[in-house]
Formats: C-alpha cells, sequence, structure tokens
C-alpha cells in the first residue's frame, strides 16, 4: 500500500509539473503580447492627452490585430507540435505526457486571452483601471476555484488531473471575456471595437513600431532566455525542473509588479506629453525612478 501511495504521488506530481511547464507557453505569449503593444498603450496615451478619440480607436484595431495574429501563432503550434515544445523544457516522458494534454485544451483559448489583454492593456491608458482590476481579480479567483474543484474532484466530480487545470482555465479565461463585453455593452463612453476600425493605418502603424519595437524586442529576447535556460536546466533532471518552475511562478509575478510601475508611468507621463505639460512629466519621471 505504501508503494502504491507513493506512485500516486508521483504521477500526480509530475501531471502537476507538466501543467506548470505547460504554462510557461502562454507566459511568453504574454510577454510577446506585452511587448507589441507597448507602443500602441504609449501613443494611446498621448493621445488621450490631445483628447484625439479617433486616433485612440485606431490603434485599438490594430492591436487588437496584432493580438490576435501572435496569438494565433502560438495556438497553431500548441496544437500541432504540442510535444516539440514540451520537449523544449523536459525530456521526461510522463511529464511531456502530461504537459501536452493541457496544451491542447488550454490553445483553444489563446486568441480570445490575446484580445482580451489587448483591450485592457490599451483601456489602462485612457483611464479605464478599474475594468481592468475587476476583470483580472474575478478570472484569478475563478481559475483558483475552479482549479480546486477539477482537479481534486470537488463537490461529486470526478478527479480531472491536469485535464481539469486546462478546463479552469478556459473558465477563467471565458470569463474575462465575457466581463469585457459586458463592461463595453453596459458603458456608453467605452471604446468600442468596429469592423471598419480594424483597417491599417500606415502612418499610425509606423509611429506604433517606432516606439513599441525596443520594447517587443526586450520582451523577446526575454523569452528566449528564458527558453535557453529551461533547456539547460532540462538536462539536470526531473527535481530541478519543477524547482525551475517554482522559480518561475515567483519570476513572473515580480515582473508584473513591475509592468504594473511601467504601465502607470507610461499612463501618466504619455497623457502630460500629450498634453504639453512638460513639468508634469519631468515629475512624473522622477517619481517613477524613485519608486523603481
Amino acid at each position: 500500500d505504501g508503494g502504491r501511495r507513493h506512485y500516486v504521488r508521483r504521477c500526480w506530481r509530475k501531471s502537476f509539473i507538466g501543467a506548470s511547464l505547460a504554462g510557461q507557453i502562454q507566459y511568453i505569449m504574454t510577454l510577446f503580447l506585452f511587448g507589441l503593444t507597448s507602443g500602441a498603450t504609449v501613443l494611446t496615451a498621448q493621445y488621450w492627452g490631445k483628447g484625439d478619440r479617433d486616433a485612440i480607436e485606431k490603434i485599438l484595431g490594430m492591436a487588437v490585430k496584432a493580438a490576435v495574429c501572435v496569438t494565433a501563432l502560438f495556438t497553431v503550434s500548441a496544437l500541432a507540435v504540442p510535444e516539440l515544445l514540451m520537449q523544449v523544457f523536459t525530456n521526461d516522458p510522463v511529464v511531456v505526457s502530461e504537459g501536452v494534454k493541457y496544451l491542447r485544451i488550454v490553445a483553444f483559448t489563446y486568441i480570445m486571452m490575446g484580445v482580451t489583454q489587448a483591450y485592457l492593456y490599451i483601456m489602462r491608458s485612457v483611464e479605464r483601471v478599474v475594468v481592468a482590476t475587476v476583470v483580472y481579480l474575478l478570472s484569478l479567483i475563478c481559475n483558483i476555484i475552479m482549479n480546486a474543484i477539477f482537479i481534486f474532484g470537488l463537490l461529486g466530480l470526478p478527479k480531472m488531473g491536469v485535464a481539469g487545470a486546462a478546463l479552469a482555465t478556459i473558465l477563467s479565461q471565458f470569463l474575462s471575456a465575457v466581463l469585457v463585453l459586458g463592461a463595453l455593452m453596459r458603458t456608453k463612453d467605452m471604446y468600442r471595437l468596429e469592423w471598419k476600425k480594424l483597417r491599417i493605418d500606415g502612418i499610425m502603424l509606423k509611429r506604433i513600431i517606432r516606439i513599441g519595437l525596443p520594447a517587443g524586442m526586450e520582451s523577446a529576447m526575454y523569452s528566449i532566455s528564458n527558453v535557453i535556460v529551461q533547456a539547460g536546466v532540462n538536462t539536470l533532471g526531473t527535481d530541478s525542473v519543477a524547482a525551475w518552475a517554482a522559480y518561475g511562478k515567483v519570476d513572473g509575478l515580480f515582473w508584473m509588479m513591475v509592468s504594473a510601475l511601467g504601465i502607470s508611468a507610461t499612463t501618466f507621463i504619455g497623457q502630460n506629453y500629450g498634453a504639453k505639460k512638460v513639468e508634469r512629466v519631468h515629475q512624473g519621471v522622477r517619481v517613477c525612478m524613485m519608486l523603481a
């Protein structure tokens, strides 16, 4: 009996490691989204300071298009070659198998996640921070509760393991999309997506690329470095991979805190720059440097 319990615990442990490593694909995708939308958020803040609503709606449309393109690439990769993606992080066949199960389910949320995040990034730049805060908070609570229910089989449901973790992610992302849609329908002054505004504006695109390219390259290099380090850790065995996965969660939390400060600085400085309040810009820079 003791040996059987040890075997079961070992299998569950490898399942959770597989799900955690598969989640790194989503984390890398989020970094790319952040880099691609950085230029859009900077310009949005500037045009918000100028009061140019039409320009903001053009930027919003292009940001959503870029997010769809990036997340579609990750979706196709996760569905077509999930084993190859998992083998970047680990050689353990059991962990790879469990990670593949997770990827094949959760990949269907990537595009929805990209559109939602792009919209919420832009909303932060026009002082709609409460919307993003409420959406992310409720989504997080939903994810935690659903993970407990589906993974451990609470409320009379069967234990689903890694598939339950993936299902919880799908439900939390769906909730995020519903909340954003609800905010659009209930608030008259929210920026709306219209098909005619989802076109590419050449001049605006050049501005976004000029501002966002450095941030995009930074996020891309950070993502690549993570993959390279993970590939090195992969050679040290499953225990080292598990330790690195745990570290990745802490690193992600720190990155989110720094990103929150950066977004706040971008919004404040961009708005005052667009309104030509130079002294306020200087004040914002000094405050942000002290906080950092």
